[in-house]
C-alpha cells in the first residue's frame, strides 16, 4: 500500500512539472531519479549544476579539439572534427563534379603494397588504360590558373582581396583557393598566387607560410613540385595540398595518412631536440627531412626550408626539387629526372605525391593487368 502511494506521488511530481508547471519544466530533467536517491535540495541542485556544466565542458573539448594518440606514431585521430574549411572543400567539390566541371582520372582500382625495407605501405592507384593516352594538360601560353581563365566554379576561396574575414586570411594574403580541375584523388585542392609569378621561382616565406597554413586547417598534406622535372604542368605559381582523410579511404582505412608519417615519425623526438635538417638512413637518395615545431613563424619556416636545401645538396637556383608539408613535418627531394623506369610497370612519372606514399600507374598498352606483384617497390626505383 505504502509503494502504491509512494509510485502515485512520484508521477504526480512528472505531472506536475511537465504540465502544471511550464515555466519550470526544464529546470529539473530527473526528478523521480533524484528523489530516488533522497538527495535534499542542495544537494540536487549542486549534483545537477555539475552534471551538466562538466558534461558541456567535455563536449566543448572533444567536438572542437579532439583527442590525438600520437604515442605510436600512427596519426590516427580520436572524436576527430571537419574544419569549417574542410567541409567547404568537400561541398564545393561534390557541386563541381555533380555540374562536370571537375574531370578526375579514372582510377581503376587501389593496390596497397609494403615495401618491407622502409616499413611503409604504399598506395598504388591504377589509372584505367583508356584513361593513359588522355591529356589532361592545359595549354601554359594562356595561364589557365590566371583569374581572369580560370574557371571561377572551381573556387573555394577567390582572390584574397574578396574574402570574407576567416582564419585563413591573413596567413593566404595574395593567394587563392581552388580545385584541381583533373583530380587524382578526392578533394585535391590548389593554392594560386593571385598576381603571375613563375613556378621555378625561390620559395619565400609567404609560400611556405600560405601552404602551413592550408595543412593545418584541413588539416591534411600540402607539396609543391617546382618544375617540369619535379613533375611541374604549369608555368603560373602554385601549391597543392589533399585532405588526410582521402589518405585513410585510398588505404582501405588501413593505412597512414600520409603513408610516409609511418617513417617520419620514428626521426621526431631526435629531429625536433636538434632543431635541424637531416637525411634518413632508410633512403638512399637525396632528400632532407625537417620537424616542424608547433606553429612555426613565417621567419623560421624559410629558414628550416633553406637548410633543408643544405642538406639536399640542391642549389635552388638550379636544381628541381618536391616539397611535401605536414602540420609536423616537410621533406624535400631534389630531382633529376621526370620519368623512374620500372622492371615490371614501365615509365613512372614521379611528382611530390610519390613521397607521400602514393603513385599514380598508367597501365601499358598491353591487357597484362596490374597486380601487387607487378607494381614496383619505391625503395628500389
Amino acid at each position: 500500500m505504502a509503494q502504491g502511494v509512494q509510485d502515485k506521488e512520484l508521477a504526480g511530481g512528472w505531472n506536475k512539472m511537465a504540465i502544471n508547471n511550464d515555466q519550470k519544466k526544464y529546470q529539473f530533467l530527473f526528478p523521480s531519479f533524484l528523489d530516488a536517491l533522497t538527495l535534499k535540495n542542495e544537494e540536487k541542485a549542486s549534483t545537477i549544476f555539475k552534471f551538466v556544466f562538466g558534461t558541456i565542458l567535455v563536449t566543448v573539448f572533444i567536438f572542437f579539439m579532439g583527442i590525438e594518440f600520437s604515442t605510436f606514431g600512427l596519426g590516427a585521430q580520436f572524436f576527430s572534427t571537419t574544419t569549417q574549411f574542410r567541409q567547404l572543400v568537400s561541398t564545393q567539390t561534390s557541386i563541381a563534379l555533380q555540374s562536370g566541371i571537375l574531370s578526375p582520372l579514372d582510377i581503376d582500382k587501389t593496390i596497397i603494397r609494403r615495401d618491407q625495407k622502409l616499413g611503409v605501405n604504399f598506395i598504388f592507384s591504377i589509372i584505367n588504360k583508356k584513361e593513359s593516352s588522355t591529356s589532361t594538360s592545359t595549354s601554359i601560353v594562356t595561364d589557365p590558373l590566371s583569374y581572369e581563365s580560370r574557371e571561377l566554379e572551381l573556387e573555394v576561396l577567390g582572390p584574397s582581396k574578396l574574402w570574407p574575414s576567416t582564419s585563413l586570411k591573413s596567413s593566404l594574403n595574395g593567394y587563392s583557393v581552388v580545385l584541381n580541375k583533373f583530380p587524382g584523388m578526392k578533394d585535391h585542392i590548389l593554392l594560386i598566387t593571385d598576381e603571375f609569378r613563375e613556378q621555378s621561382e625561390d620559395m619565400d616565406d609567404q609560400d611556405l607560410t600560405a601552404l602551413y597554413a592550408v595543412v593545418s586547417e584541413l588539416p591534411g598534406v600540402g607539396f609543391f613540385n617546382s618544375g617540369p622535372i619535379a613533375g611541374a604542368s604549369q608555368l603560373h605559381r602554385h601549391l597543392q595540398a589533399v585532405p588526410l582523410d582521402t589518405f585513410t579511404a585510398l588505404s582501405h582505412n588501413k593505412g597512414i595518412s600520409p603513408p610516409m608519417d609511418e617513417l617520419m615519425h620514428k626521426y621526431r623526438d631526435e629531429l625536433l631536440l636538434s632543431g635541424r635538417a637531416s637525411r634518413i638512413k632508410e633512403l638512399s637518395f637525396k632528400h632532407a627531412l625537417f620537424m616542424l615545431p608547433i606553429s612555426p613563424t613565417p621567419t623560421s619556416l624559410l629558414k628550416a626550408f633553406k637548410h633543408m636545401l643544405k642538406v639536399a645538396d640542391c642549389d635552388e637556383e638550379d636544381c628541381e626539387f618536391n616539397l611535401v608539408m605536414t602540420s609536423k613535418w616537410m621533406f624535400l627531394v631534389p630531382r633529376a629526372q621526370h620519368i623512374a623506369s620500372t622492371l615490371h610497370s614501365g615509365d613512372l612519372g614521379i611528382n611530390s605525391l610519390a613521397f607521400t606514399g602514393c603513385l599514380l600507374v598508367r597501365e601499358g598498352p598491353t591487357d597484362r593487368e596490374a597486380t601487387t606483384d607487378s607494381l614496383p617497390i619505391p625503395s628500389q626505383i
